[in-house]
């Protein structure tokens, strides 16, 4: 059985988008309408769907998710928005994968609180019934892969950058979460590292208790370790960050397009840019717009003579 939903005094972080949503909330409930639908734009890991969640158990609604897709079929929708009542939660994740006639039975349904009939040979193009009145959520970090007509039916939201401190408090919560214990120094040092990612954190938290589960209290050193282990540097960077950034550094004009990163990196196009690439560019050490499409900038041309291969042999021996 799953965790219960967050409700919006659990949040660590996005303080800003909490209090906002709730006042919404609050005016719909007065007025008795189902809160505003929403586009939640953020980076993955952000807490998107916790958010949509607590959205829910804010409004006291039932909640349906959707992981969208290409394949997602417009009668899947219809089937699921024939469910709900009144001011249940719709959450699409990784809403830009939407076909476009999928998004239009999303907008058609806001608009007129219809959908189309189902029929033997799937859905009318002519007949439609009523629904209930729902809050739809789209969620996504490609917002641009939303239809105009859809996006402005929505209300935007978009999540704001989680500080040193809210990642450090994310940590120990989410330690706690799993019934282990991390110090302060511990804390801090996955705050650091996580890229500015609470998933990262907790994906990290998640491994240290399998490493040593033992039930002592992870400290810096156990941290230090697992970070080396993992490929981890000082600065937070994976091996293929640091190889990108130094094959970058290796060229004449320290430009190259995403295709030949790809190639030296052994991966996919679509993995540079949505994994690799966004804390580099994020942080000012690379140029996505320069003339060959990548360039290292000032600050990343600086950042390569600090650039170091975590110790291997330091991470063998538990602290």
């Amino acid at each position: 059985m799953g965790r219960p939903a967050k409700r919006f005094h659990e949040f660590i972080g996005q303080r800003r988008v909490v209090e906002h949503l709730r006042r919404l909330i609050g005016g719909a409930k007065q007025c008795g309408d189902p809160c505003t639908s929403l586009l939640l734009v953020g980076a993955a890991g952000f807490g998107k769907t916790s958010i949509a969640k607590a959205v829910a158990a804010e409004y006291g609604s039932n909640f349906r998710c959707v992981l969208a897709s290409g394949d997602t079929k417009p009668a899947e929708i219809c089937a699921v928005l024939r469910d709900v009542r009144h001011g249940d939660v719709v959450l699409l994740d990784e809403a830009h994968a939407l076909s476009r006639d999928a998004q239009q039975i999303l907008y058609v349904a806001l608009d007129e609180w219809r959908v189309p009939v189902e029929t033997k040979r799937g859905i009318s193009r002519s007949e439609n019934e009523s629904i209930a009145q729902f809050t739809l959520i789209l969620a996504t970090n490609e917002p641009g892969g939303v239809k105009q007509a859809l996006r402005s039916r929505l209300t935007r939201i978009e999540f704001d950058p989680y500080t040193p401190a809210e990642l450090k408090a994310i940590a120990e919560h989410v330690a706690q979460q799993s019934e282990a214990s991390v110090t302060p120094q511990a804390a801090n040092l996955l705050a650091q590292v996580a890229q500015g990612s609470p998933r990262v954190i907790a994906r990290r938290v998640q491994n240290l208790k399998h490493y040593w589960p033992d039930g002592r209290s992870i400290t810096k050193d156990h941290v230090r370790n697992f970070l080396t282990s993992e490929g981890v540097d000082e600065h937070g960077f994976t091996p293929h960050q640091r190889t990108y950034l130094r094959y970058l550094a290796a060229l004449p004009d320290r430009e190259c397009n995403v295709e030949r990163l790809a190639i030296k990196l052994g991966c996919d196009t679509a993995n540079v840019r949505q994994e690799i690439e966004p804390y580099l560019i994020e942080q000012g050490l690379v140029d996505p717009t320069s003339r060959q499409g990548r360039g290292l900038t000032e600050a990343g041309v600086a950042l390569i003579g600090s650039l170091r291969e975590p110790n291997c042999a330091e991470s063998e021996a538990s602290p």
